[in-house]
């Protein structure tokens, strides 16, 4: 069977990203890892129409999960969901720009896509 036919049948943008075999997950059927850094795509919409596109490194980082002490500046201290129980506040979810030289981590605002 050609490809071609193959990538017709596909049920999901999952089994279709398969049997591409480009590793691409739909960010609406999974979500990464906590802090795990993936290649995105994220979307912006254009002035006057259309979209803008571009890919980045990222890192998930899900609710409540990673206090905002231990990822984020101290610039951005209490900016988060606090948890009243533990007295602590927590990065608010989201994908957040990997940067390789420095260590400040900003939240993408964009679409992400896949």
């Amino acid at each position: 069977m050609s490809k071609q036919k193959v990538c017709k049948e596909a049920q999901t943008k999952s089994e279709l990203y398969t049997v591409l075999g480009n590793g691409w997950v739909s960010i609406e059927e999974d979500q990464p890892k906590s802090r795990q850094r993936v290649y995105v795509v994220c979307e912006n919409a254009r002035c006057g129409g259309g979209v803008i596109r571009f890919q980045t490194m990222a890192e998930y980082i899900p609710y409540m999960k990673v206090k905002e002490e231990d990822y984020m500046g101290y610039e951005h201290q209490y900016d988060g969901d606090y948890n009243e129980e533990e007295d602590e506040y927590y990065t608010p979810q989201g994908f957040y720009e990997w940067q390789s030289e420095s260590e400040m981590h900003w939240k993408i605002s964009a679409k992400i896509t896949h």
